[in-house]
């Protein structure tokens, strides 16, 4: 309700919407001013009329704010404890993500020109690499920081669909932006510190859009925090598995154990020693039987070096080692530093 707003004003070029002025209008007396007053307040100027503004701007707020359990409209300012109860619920449980956002991180995310523009690094295929400071927040905190990265490349594959379901197949398939030879890789790596509910639709769909993503873990717990079904439905869509050095010998190893299946193996019953030479050789019973035995091993699985894993696509299992280039360091890393350019008008 509050955003409907807040775009409204930023398109009108009013405020710079950003993660501390959305922090700024929780509050329920300037809820209430944009309800009642039809007015907009602004810090250090003057305020805006929204009489011209849209119904269908301002009546999913009207129908927030009127709606809150003891809410009077008479008692504008001065509502009863219950209404601010209430309302404090709810804003309580954004304010540690907006803090995170404006506070810690807002000398990157308040800005009008953004230096990473999503849409452009899958076009134009450019390397976007985002670090999580796992060891100085909590766990909560971070997986916060992943899921603001996680919402902005789900959103940016929506946009990837088009906006038009009807005209020359050309036009509406062939010729979608992420459209390409060769997919875009995402590759999101320690997943499970980070997982969001309703992002395992992404695999099922990636492919479709032009999307190669990769979910990296090191163990399947850590995908089960958010939502075992989800990490469930991930291993699901996904079509190839990579299992490297695996010292889970629990649900990590029951699940590449399930997706390697079984053999049919012929099995030696047994083994006799012919007594009647002097040396009394061993020799084998002259009868076998067919098991169905694992196809891979725990122990392969935690002797694997580095570089070394098992590969299984569709009922394949390939035993590999990883190419690794080990390029020389370099002197002196730099980052690539963009020139912020407004939209033409």
């Amino acid at each position: 309700a509050l955003m409907r707003v807040l775009v409204r004003m930023r398109d009108s070029g009013y405020i710079l919407l950003d993660a501390n002025s959305i922090r700024n209008y929780f509050e329920l007396t300037r809820l209430e001013a944009m309800v009642i007053d039809k007015v907009f307040i602004r810090d250090d100027q003057d305020p805006i009329s929204l009489e011209d503004v849209p119904k269908i701007v301002l009546e999913p707020m009207i129908n927030y704010v009127t709606n809150l359990p003891g809410y009077n409209k008479e008692k504008k300012g001065k509502q009863v404890s219950q209404v601010l109860e209430q309302h404090g619920y709810i804003t309580m449980q954004l304010t540690r993500v907006f803090s995170s956002l404006a506070d810690t991180y807002g000398h990157i995310i308040r800005t009008n020109l953004p230096e990473v523009d999503l849409r452009d690094v899958v076009l134009n295929r450019r390397i976007l690499v985002v670090l999580l400071p796992a060891l100085e927040k909590s766990p909560d905190e971070l997986a916060n920081l992943g899921k603001v990265i996680i919402a902005s490349l789900k959103t940016m594959m929506a946009a990837g669909l088009g906006d038009e379901v009807e005209g020359m197949y050309s036009k509406v398939i062939e010729r979608k932006p992420t459209n390409a030879r060769n997919p875009f890789l995402c590759i999101l790596d320690e997943y499970g510190y980070y997982a969001v509910p309703g992002f395992a639709v992404v695999p099922a769909q990636a492919r479709s859009l032009g999307f190669s993503v990769v979910f990296a873990g090191q163990d399947l717990p850590a995908f089960q925090k958010a939502s075992k079904e989800e990490a469930a439905s991930i291993g699901a869509n996904t079509n190839i598995k990579i299992c490297m050095k695996l010292e889970d010998p629990l649900e990590t190893w029951e699940f590449f154990m399930k997706s390697a299946g079984e053999a049919h193996v012929s099995v030696v019953s047994g083994f006799q020693a012919d007594a009647r030479g002097m040396t009394n050789q061993y020799m084998d019973s002259r009868s076998t039987q067919m098991e169905k035995r694992s196809r891979i091993d725990l122990l392969d699985l935690k002797e694997q070096r580095e570089g070394e894993a098992h590969v299984f696509f569709k009922s394949r299992i390939v035993r590999a080692k990883m190419f690794y280039a080990n390029p020389k360091p370099v002197k002196e890393l730099r980052l690539n530093q963009f020139i912020k350019v407004d939209v033409p008008y």
